[in-house]
């Protein structure tokens, strides 16, 4: 007799949940998920310093920071340019500065530790012997652009350590022979677009050069005279924001002891990442783009440590046109690496609808809603807080009406050529100085003069680049730049654009005095934040009280403060 087989009740409910399981497994390795999980960039903070310690801040008997008087000629326009150069320099770095034209310049000049040159003319000095005692009884005097043969430079030249003077030339690039650049002596930038209006110039045996260019011409020296000290450069490129950092490692030269905040952040940037695959591309297609490009780039932010932030675009096409849809596969491609990257500790940015420049003209609410619109369909809980212009800039005229639409961005990501670092009208800009795989000159020298200049290492790249055409240098040079940044500034702190963004408006409310007596340096912070200092200086460093203190280069410490009145003791 035939007998029936049948199921028990064990049997189906180990299906059902086998089936449950399996379900369950498509769903957390797909994509979709991403919709379902919320991701916030929100939760940054600077970290806090004891809160125990007097804010309260001296007024007196302490000698305080030095002050700086800058002295331009009015009526040439290079030498104005020079002026905003430094004037935005002294002030990014908290030093207290004055600005006057030559004609208000009066014979008393002790009230500042420093006086800076920016024109070309001294014959313009009302006297110029006022300058040479001045300095003899202790002042320091930088002169910002080689000066033009004169009566003024005649009577000075031997004072600031020159023996010869020869004719006007023009020199190349520049081998540092100093660490005026943090990390840079001996460097060699052999590149035409540095260039120079120097003198042929001869310097005594007591000059300490700093600088010269690629055909041995003297470019930056100091010379002490009596008390003071001259400071010479002898060249003409200091009015450019690249060259920021060379600038305060000359305004640094003035001073025995020279002490300045740095930022000590470092940003990562890839603009129209994800993004649909541009026609016509020569660089790349869909598989290398995602078998090669993006797994090596996540090796390397893996690798050195590196906080990601990446523009988006949704389209290449150059024109919106009215009822157009975001294809799917774009939808897709950008839950699945956007997940990836925000996973890694990244940060999405808004790159744009499309490539093109938001304008005037620009319908920004029909680029809002078709942004809001797309992300509520792929990360619905994901709130955007930063900006990337895709041409690097954006216009000042729509730049409160764009923050009104995206009234969760208040952090713009343009390039450093069109806006410092820094905060304006609530809105934080936190700007990308250098781009691309190619680790050429250009590259280096802007890396140590932000560097130098901020402590800030700021780089973008795009899967886009031409450069990538040529696979295997440019992934050499990529990552042959973030191990050197990585081995000579290991201090640094990867952070993404809304993390600078919070680091740079809580520094913009810190109040900072910084004092200097027999036994030291003290400096006073009104906000309980950690904050960086770099140090100059030839004495011994010890004794360090609410603060740490570490020799980073030769004559050059990192503080980094621990609570909100940090003491140094510096000796000879």
């Amino acid at each position: 007799m035939e007998q029936k087989f049948e199921f028990g009740k064990t049997i189906y409910v180990i299906i059902i949940l086998v089936i449950t399981f399996g379900i369950f497994l498509e769903v957390v390795r797909s994509d979709y998920i991403l919709t379902l999980r919320e991701y916030s960039n929100d939760s940054f903070r600077k970290e806090s310093i004891d809160t125990n310690d007097s804010p309260v801040i001296p007024t007196d008997g302490k000698g305080e920071e030095e002050t700086y008087l800058i002295v331009y000629d009015k009526e040439d326009t290079s030498s104005k340019d020079l002026k905003t150069n430094i004037v935005s320099t002294l002030t990014n770095i908290r030093k207290p500065n004055d600005s006057i034209p030559f004609s208000q310049i009066q014979s008393d000049l002790d009230s500042y530790s420093s006086i800076i040159l920016t024109s070309e003319n001294l014959d313009k000095f009302p006297n110029i012997q006022d300058l040479a005692s001045y300095v003899e009884n202790g002042g320091a005097v930088l002169f910002a652009v080689r000066p033009i043969p004169g009566d003024a430079l005649y009577s000075l030249y031997r004072k600031m350590g020159v023996y010869e003077i020869g004719p006007l030339i023009q020199t190349k690039g520049i081998r540092m022979e100093s660490n005026l650049l943090l990390k840079r002596k001996g460097v060699v930038i052999d590149d035409s677009f540095l260039t120079n209006s120097s003198l042929a110039v001869r310097l005594d045996e007591k000059v300490s050069l700093h600088a010269t260019s690629i055909e041995g011409y003297p470019l930056l020296w100091e010379r002490r005279y009596g008390e003071g000290m001259f400071v010479m450069f002898n060249g003409t490129m200091l009015h450019e924001k690249i060259n920021r950092g060379l600038l305060t490692g000359a305004i640094g030269a003035l001073q025995k002891d020279f002490i300045y905040p740095v930022h000590n952040f470092k940003l990562t940037y890839i603009h129209s990442f994800p993004a649909p695959l541009p026609k016509g591309s020569k660089s790349l297609d869909q598989e290398f783009y995602r078998d090669t490009w993006w797994p090596y780039v996540k090796d390397t932010s893996n690798q050195y440590h590196l906080s990601l932030t990446s523009g988006f675009l949704m389209s290449f096409d150059e024109e919106k046109e009215e009822g157009t849809k975001i294809p799917e596969y774009v939808k897709r491609d950008f839950v699945k690496y956007g997940r990836e990257l925000l996973n890694q500790g990244g940060e999405l940015a808004l790159a744009g609808y499309n490539t093109q420049p938001l304008t005037p003209e620009t319908d920004l609410r029909d680029v809002s809603q078709s942004v809001i619109s797309f992300m509520k369909e792929t990360m619905p809980t994901y709130s955007l807080t930063s900006f990337m212009p895709y041409n690097g800039k954006l216009n000042d005229h729509i730049t409160q009406e764009f923050t009104d639409f995206f009234s969760d961005i208040d952090t713009i990501i343009p390039s450093y050529l069109e806006d410092d670092f820094g905060v304006e009208n609530g809105v934080v800009y936190v700007p990308w100085v250098t781009n691309g795989y190619q680790y050429s000159d250009v590259v280096k020298w802007k890396m140590a003069n932000s560097l130098t200049a901020s402590g800030i290492f700021s780089h973008l790249i795009t899967p886009w680049d031409e450069e990538l055409i040529n696979w295997r240098k440019a992934s050499k040079d990529y990552k042959q730049m973030l191990q050197d940044i990585s081995k000579q500034f290991p201090w640094l702190k990867s952070v993404t654009a809304s993390e600078a963004g919070h680091l740079l408006k809580e520094w913009e409310q810190t109040d900072v005095k910084i004092f200097r007596d027999d036994q030291g340096i003290q400096i006073y912070q009104s906000m309980p934040y950690a904050s960086s200092y770099i140090l100059r200086t030839k004495k011994l460093v010890s004794n360090k009280q609410g603060c740490t203190v570490a020799k980073i280069d030769q004559d050059v410490y990192l503080i980094q403060t621990e609570k909100r009145i940090c003491e140094v003791e510096v000796k000879e």
